[in-house]
């Protein structure tokens, strides 16, 4: 787990999340944001703050699956391929752009070497294909699973970061 990381995607969910006294004050510093996803925004604060975020590999809790779920596993064919169209349109990227919107409101918050980074993330995007893959290389952002790496790597690819 890195903040390279949370650029990108979320680890966790936000019902297995513990936090300490300190990210929880971290996060009491950022008040009225617009993301897609709370528990996303966590790890992107906490990570961001220069906190040490640590993922375990065991399940402890148990995910109740449902047809009212607005997000889950969703590891059929169909989902899949719904996850694909939903690239194409640019909803990853809106994704994105609303992280850094709220990201852009508390950099200043972040020890020098991560407001760096986010600064050329967030840049990275108003470049041409080349120059935007070659720079998000050199930034060292990934996803940990494939199939949310090659998401983020299609929306570096389609340019499809504000959901143009």
């Amino acid at each position: 787990p890195s903040f390279q990381n949370a650029l990108v995607q979320n680890i966790a969910g936000g019902h297995t999340m513990i936090m300490n006294k300190a990210a929880r004050a971290a996060l009491q510093k950022v008040s009225h944001i617009d993301v897609p996803f709370h528990d996303w925004w966590f790890y992107l604060c906490v990570s961001g703050f220069g906190g040490k975020v640590q993922f375990d590999e065991r399940a402890l809790a148990k995910y109740r699956q449902h047809g009212g779920n607005l997000v889950g596993l969703n590891s059929s064919i169909f989902a899949k391929f719904s996850r694909f169209l939903r690239l194409l349109k640019g909803d990853y990227a809106k994704h994105y752009a609303q992280n850094n919107a709220a990201l852009n409101q508390i950099k200043d918050l972040f020890p020098i070497g991560n407001q760096k980074i986010f600064e050329q993330f967030q840049g990275a995007w108003e470049r041409k294909l080349f120059s935007r893959i070659v720079n998000m290389l050199e930034l060292g952002v990934y996803a940990q699973r494939k199939v949310k790496a090659l998401a983020f790597w299609g929306t570096v690819a389609l340019g499809k970061f504000k959901g143009d």
